[in-house]
């Protein structure tokens, strides 16, 4: 009996499947789920961050949300322990170049104003620090900057909005990650960021006939050949035969006051739109008086330009784009000329100012 009972072997427990722990997503997989993004692109989605754009950032939380990602609270809190202790590796240098001799004059243009304050913005957003190097009369030589750069290992360099005369900048290309702004005349480098004076041009064609102006005359810009094509192509597009009669009217930037007045009256040109700001003064000049005599609008403002109608450009915006495209060519090691070349347009908002009033309370008849 005891034999018996000591050989009794005790029942094994019925083997069981069991589940293996849910796979946990990583933002690395909800970069690949958005449709390649950067890692780093995530990280600022997921906390709303204003640097991405608001389609991208629902875009990428929407993605989220529906892999199942949930936030690591350990981790979140071992970031922000780490962040306030400052442990941190020195963040890389971004190069911000600009054709000014002196702070100063750049400080005076709101263009690279807002440009700048964009880019450092999205600089310390991305954990880089961005830099001023003057480049021009009384500040450095192109030669200087390229040795200057290669010595501090400084490889991410944006060329911010060079005036057209100024000409492209002579560096050993193949050292940088480089983007410039505007600029598009030149061939290096091939990333481009830019407003879109196409569009803009087609929206102030349309607001000038929506405010009963009849023979709208563009007016190019000097200096740089790319920026006149677009404005031109936006003009022809909305002055097609089938939305507008008779021929175009296109003047180059370069006519003197004289030949201004004449085309302007021997054209019957009622409105003008233009890429410079200055254009106001030019009229002035020519003997006409802007929004009471003829109406006209700048294509390219900058939010202190508030007494004239016209697309106010998102410069801060651009030069943002211009950090984040730069921080992302450095993390694909991609230096140099590139064999393709790119150009992002940033958009403009339109801006209605008493430089373009209503047809009917201009006052004086040419």
């Amino acid at each position: 009996m005891s034999k018996a009972f000591g050989t009794m072997a005790r029942p094994r427990p019925a083997e069981t499947d069991v589940d293996s722990p849910p796979a946990v997503v990583t933002m690395r997989d909800i970069a690949r789920l958005a449709g390649g993004v950067h890692q780093s692109t995530v990280s600022l989605a997921l906390r709303n961050h204003p640097a991405i754009s608001l389609a991208t950032r629902r875009h990428i939380q929407r993605t989220a949300a529906a892999a199942g990602y949930h936030r690591d609270p350990l981790l979140d809190a071992f970031n922000e322990r780490r962040l306030q202790s400052g442990q941190r590796k020195s963040h890389p240098v971004l190069a911000f170049v600009v054709d000014f001799g002196h702070r100063r004059k750049m400080d005076a243009s709101p263009l690279h104003g807002h440009l700048w304050h964009g880019a450092l913005r999205a600089a310390e957003t991305l954990f880089h620090r961005l830099e001023l190097f003057l480049v021009g009369p009384g500040a450095l030589t192109p030669e200087r900057l390229d040795s200057i750069l290669f010595t501090r290992g400084i490889d991410g360099l944006i060329v911010a909005s060079f005036r057209p005369q100024t000409p492209p900048l002579e560096l050993t290309w193949k050292r940088y990650c480089g983007v410039k702004i505007e600029c598009q005349d030149w061939v290096v480098p091939h990333f481009t960021i830019a407003t879109d004076l196409l569009q803009s041009t087609r929206v102030a064609y349309r607001r000038a006939k929506q405010l009963g102006y009849s023979r709208v005359g563009l007016l190019l810009e000097p200096g740089e050949r790319a920026r006149s094509d677009l404005a031109q192509a936006g003009y022809l597009v909305e002055h097609s035969p089938t939305r507008a009669r008779g021929k175009p009217l296109i003047a180059p930037g370069n006519l003197s006051v004289q030949r201004l007045r004449k085309w302007i009256r021997s054209e019957q040109i009622d409105v003008v739109l233009a890429a410079s700001a200055a254009t106001g003064s030019v009229l002035t000049a020519a003997g006409f008086a802007p929004g009471r005599e003829i109406g006209w609008a700048c294509l390219a403002l900058t939010e202190a330009e508030r007494t004239v109608a016209g697309l106010v450009a998102d410069y801060e915006r651009a030069g943002a784009l211009a950090v984040e495209q730069v921080v992302s060519l450095s993390r694909l090691n991609l230096r140099g000329p590139s064999s393709s070349s790119m150009i992002t347009y940033v958009p403009s908002t339109w801006r209605d100012g008493p430089s373009l009033p209503s047809r009917h309370l201009l006052t004086t008849s040419r």
